[in-house]
């Protein structure tokens, strides 16, 4: 009976001991400063600072004010001094916008007491492209009770050429939407994460087209290596709602331009996305390219293209 109770004791004793290894989650104990900055030519700068006491930097954080945040490009200097309190306290310069500095090195240097962080980024070329809309289908949708047409669905498809300069722009975004957000024009969140009051559904069926969900800047693709001078992806419109008591009567089509790191880092935020609805998804590290910290620093650059709906 004892020898009995000493297996079951030794075997429970293996497998806590096996939780216990499986399961240790190692957070430091001191804040991480944590940086949100992407830089589109002639939109103002804005560098989001927080600390978090999590490694992925999403559910605590407090807004850092009192950094020191200098920007270097080729032949300037700019310090970001102007702090906007809250709870995503950002840096920017009111009198200054971001220059049209493509493949230009732009470095970041932040001093948060005796932390330096540093980054370096470059903005990549404004993409160059024509948009040829095949066809545009309106069904009317109707007000149950008045009969009253308040709204029409949209769906059709097009095509769209995108022109790679010389030496190759590898990756991309793709995003349409309604109803584009009207701050001004050199407020860099009208490019950023939130462009539309309604999206227009798209179906891309595109081997460089690497995921199928639209959840930060649109639809991201990877068009290789090859050397092309030009690249053509056919887009079918699924889903849209027109309003034509509206003040628009088109739909914009965004594509940008992006840089690998934050390719890369828009695309693991994309599987944390699909991995946290499903109960047996793996956890995803979110890749950062910050120095002594967690976070992005990239550039972006986008060209705007009107799909009229009349």
């Amino acid at each position: 009976m004892r020898l009995k109770h000493f297996i079951i004791g030794f075997i429970s004793i293996l497998l806590v001991a096996g939780c216990k290894k499986e399961f240790v989650i190692d957070i430091p104990n001191n804040p991480i400063p944590v940086v949100n900055c992407l830089l589109h030519p002639d939109s103002l700068w804005k560098l989001n600072l927080v600390w978090s006491s999590s490694p992925t930097g999403i559910y605590q954080f407090t807004s850092i004010s009192g950094a020191q945040v200098l920007l270097k490009w080729p032949g300037e200097n700019l310090t970001l001094d102007h702090f906007v309190d809250g709870r995503l306290g950002f840096y920017t310069s009111p009198d200054h916008t971001v220059p049209s500095l493509e493949n230009s090195d732009i470095s970041l240097e932040i001093r948060v007491g005796d932390t330096i962080l540093t980054a370096i980024t470059r903005i990549p070329p404004k993409p160059i492209v024509n948009l040829v809309v095949l066809s545009i289908q309106l069904t009317p949708i109707q007000d149950p009770v008045t009969r009253e047409i308040y709204a029409y669905g949209v769906k059709g498809n097009a095509n769209l050429t995108i022109t790679r300069p010389p030496g190759g722009q590898r990756f991309y975004s793709l995003s349409a939407g309604y109803k584009p957000y009207t701050g001004s024009p050199s407020d860099s969140s009208s490019l950023g994460n939130k462009v539309f009051q309604d999206n227009l559904s798209m179906i891309i069926n595109d081997p460089r087209c690497i995921t199928s969900i639209s959840v930060n800047e649109g639809y991201l693709f990877d068009f290789g290596l090859v050397e092309s001078t030009s690249t053509e992806v056919l887009i079918d419109f699924t889903g849209g709602i027109w309003y034509p008591y509206e003040p628009f009567d088109y739909f914009t089509l965004v594509v940008r331009s992006l840089t690998e790191e934050y390719f890369q880092y828009d695309k693991k935020i994309r599987d944390q996305y699909i991995s946290s609805r499903d109960p047996f998804g793996e956890p995803v590290k979110i890749p950062s390219n910050i120095q002594n910290g967690l976070g992005i620093f990239s550039g972006i650059n986008s060209t705007c293209l009107q799909i009229r709906v009349k």
